[in-house]
C-alpha cells in the first residue's frame, strides 16, 4: 500500500475523531493511530492476518459494526470506508477468507518433493473409510512452537465473537464454536462478510456459491447469512457434532481437493501444526508446492479452545437400553391332595390272595370297595376331584365281616367292629411313619386297603 493511501487514512481519522467528540463521543485518536501503525507494520512483514484482525478492532472502535450488522451512521466516517477498502484488499491479496475457492478441481495430482513432508491422508473422501484416521492424526498433532501466539490469537477471536455465534446456533443447531471456525477461514473474522465464501454482505455472493440467500435484499446481517450457508452445506439441524465428524465437515467445507488430489492433510485445518509443511493453491487453478499457508488451519484453533477447556467432547460410548422380555412362570407341580387328616394314599399295592368262598361272603355286597390312588390333579381354583373308586378282589379273612355298604344309607347303621377295629389299625399304623406298599398293617391288611376302611369308616359315622 502506497504511503499516499496511508496518508489519506491519517488526515480522515483525524476530521473523523473530531467528528464523534462533537457528537458526544470520546474516541481515543492516540489508540486509534498506534493500531493503524500495527496494521502497518504487520502488513509490511507479510502477516496479513494480524493486520485484518487489527483493522476489525478498529472499526469496532469506530462503530462500525455491532452483533454483526452494519451500524453507519448518517453522518459519514471516511476512515470506516478506508478501511473496509484496506481490509477487502488484504483478503484478495492473501487469499484469506475465500478459503473454501483455493481448490479447483479433484483430479489426482504427484505431489512435489516439497509437499511430501505433510501428513499422508486416505484419499477416500467417505466419512467410514476415514473417520479413524482423523482420530490417529488429531491424537498427533503438535502445534508448531513458532505459530502457538497466532494460534492463541486466532482461537480468542472465535472466543470474541461468542455472542453472534450462539445466535447463529440456536436458530441452526450448529454449535457456535464450530461457526466459528469456520468463521475464521472464510471472512478472517470479518463480520461484513457472507459466511459462505467471504464476499461482501453489501451484495449478494457472486463466488461460488453464487446468488445467495435467494431471499431478503442486500446488504445482509452477518447472523442472516450465516444461516443461510449452513443450511445450503446441510449443517444446519445436525445433532451428531463429534470430533471425527467435526473434521470432517470442516474439511468438507473447503473441499476435498488436497486429500484427492494429492493425498496429504488439507492446510485448512492442519496449518500451523506438524501435519502440514508447505504446498497449498496460491490462486485459482494454480498449486505452489512450496507456498506455505498464511492460516491457521481449523484444527490448530479447535485444539488451542480444547486444551483450555473452552471446547471440549463426551464421546462415551450410549450405554445400551437393556430389554426385559416377560418370561412366564414356571408351573409348578400339585402337592398330592390330602384326604381328611390322613397322608396322601402311596400307590396301589400288589394283588392279593385269592377270593374267599363264596359262602363267606355276605350276600348284600359281593366285593369291599378300595379306593385306587388317582394321578395329582393339576392345581386351579376349582376344588380337586374325588378319588376314583375301584374295585378290588375280596378280602380273605378267618371270620366272615359284616359287608361293607358302598353307599352310606340316609339313615346309616354303626359299623361292624372288624370295620371299626381295622380302621383303628390302619390309623394306628399310619401315625408313626408312612408304610411302603410292602409293608403290611398291623392288622393283616396292606396299608392302601387300611386307608381306604379307615375313610369308608369315617364316611358311616
Amino acid at each position: 500500500m502506497e504511503q499516499e493511501a496511508w496518508n489519506q487514512i491519517y488526515t480522515d481519522l483525524e476530521s473523523d475523531v473530531g467528528a464523534m467528540r462533537k457528537r458526544g463521543g470520546n474516541p481515543s485518536e492516540l489508540d486509534i493511530v498506534i493500531a493503524i501503525d500495527k496494521a502497518r507494520f504487520a502488513m509490511n512483514r507479510g502477516d496479513s492476518d494480524e493486520a485484518i484482525a487489527i483493522i476489525q478492532g478498529l472499526k469496532r472502535q469506530l462503530g462500525g459494526t455491532v452483533n454483526g450488522a452494519a451500524t453507519r451512521s448518517a453522518t459519514p466516517v471516511p476512515t470506516l470506508d478506508r478501511l473496509d477498502a484496506l481490509e477487502d484488499n488484504l483478503h484478495s491479496a492473501t487469499r484469506l477468507g475465500s478459503a473454501r475457492l483455493e481448490v479447483v478441481g479433484e483430479d489426482e495430482e504427484p505431489p512435489s518433493r516439497a509437499a511430501s513432508q505433510n501428513t499422508k491422508v486416505n484419499k477416500s473422501i467417505k466419512y467410514e473409510d476415514i473417520k479413524d484416521e482423523y482420530i490417529r492424526i488429531w491424537d498427533a498433532c503438535k502445534l508448531r512452537p513458532e505459530k502457538l501466539s497466532a494460534v492463541r490469537r486466532e482461537a480468542d477471536r472465535v472466543v470474541a465473537n461468542r455472542e453472534v455465534y450462539e445466535e447463529i446456533a440456536a436458530e441452526t443447531e450448529v454449535p457456535w464454536w464450530f461457526i466459528g471456525l469456520i468463521h475464521g477461514m472464510e471472512c478472517s473474522f470479518s463480520l461484513n462478510k457472507h459466511l459462505h465464501n467471504g464476499d461482501s454482505l453489501k451484495a449478494r455472493t457472486w463466488q461460488v456459491p453464487a446468488g445467495r440467500p435467494k431471499e431478503g435484499s442486500p446488504p445482509f446481517t452477518f447472523v442472516d447469512s450465516a444461516i443461510d450457508a449452513l443450511e445450503y452445506d446441510k449443517f444446519a439441524g445436525k445433532t451428531d457434532w463429534p470430533l471425527a465428524m467435526v473434521l470432517f465437515r470442516l474439511e468438507r467445507y473447503n473441499g476435498f481437493g488436497y486429500r484427492k488430489k494429492f493425498g496429504f492433510a488439507s492446510p485448512y485445518l492442519w496449518s500451523y501444526t506438524n501435519h502440514f509443511s508447505s504446498g497449498k493453491y496460491v490462486k485459482d487453478g494454480v498449486f505452489d508446492p512450496n507456498a506455505i499457508s498464511k492460516q491457521c488451519g481449523a484444527a490448530a484453533m479447535l485444539r488451542d479452545l480444547m486444551t483450555r477447556g473452552i471446547v471440549s467432547f463426551d464421546e462415551k460410548a450410549p450405554v445400551p437400553e437393556v430389554v426385559v422380555a416377560a418370561v412366564a412362570s414356571p408351573v409348578l407341580p400339585a402337592p398330592a391332595p390330602v384326604i381328611g387328616a390322613a397322608p396322601a394314599p402311596p400307590p396301589v399295592a400288589p394283588p392279593l390272595a385269592a377270593p374267599a368262598p363264596a359262602s363267606v361272603v355276605a350276600p348284600v355286597v359281593a366285593t369291599a370297595p378300595v379306593l385306587s390312588p388317582a394321578p395329582a390333579p393339576v392345581v386351579s381354583a376349582a376344588p380337586a376331584p374325588a378319588p376314583v373308586v375301584a374295585p378290588e378282589p375280596p378280602i380273605p379273612v378267618e371270620s366272615a365281616p359284616a359287608p361293607v355298604p358302598a353307599l352310606p344309607a340316609a339313615s346309616p347303621a354303626p359299623a361292624p367292629a372288624p370295620v371299626a377295629a381295622a380302621a383303628a389299625a390302619a390309623a394306628a399304623a399310619a401315625s408313626p411313619a408312612p408304610a411302603t406298599p410292602e409293608s403290611p398293617s398291623p392288622s393283616g391288611v396292606s396299608t392302601a386297603v387300611a386307608a381306604a376302611l379307615a375313610e369308608l369308616a369315617k364316611r358311616s359315622k
